[in-house]
């Protein structure tokens, strides 16, 4: 293995193992982003929730979309 911060540069970067510590910072930064969206999500059908009627609620209960 060369050393892995000249190949970033020179074009000679052929795989992710050759940057582990790289690869693994974009690993989390996806993980960090799916994150944030699961998150967004679920606030959005709780504050959908919260506007909801009874009957509404019950409707989504029964179809699956929400867990009671």
């Amino acid at each position: 293995m060369t050393n892995p911060a000249q190949n970033l540069f020179d074009g000679t970067f052929k795989t992710v193992q050759d940057h582990p510590i790289l690869t693994a910072a974009i690993g989390g930064a996806l993980l960090a982003l799916a994150g944030s969206a699961i998150a967004v999500r679920r606030r959005i059908e709780l504050n959908r929730l919260d506007e909801a009627t009874e009957e509404e609620i019950e409707e989504q209960i029964q179809v699956g979309a929400i867990a009671y």
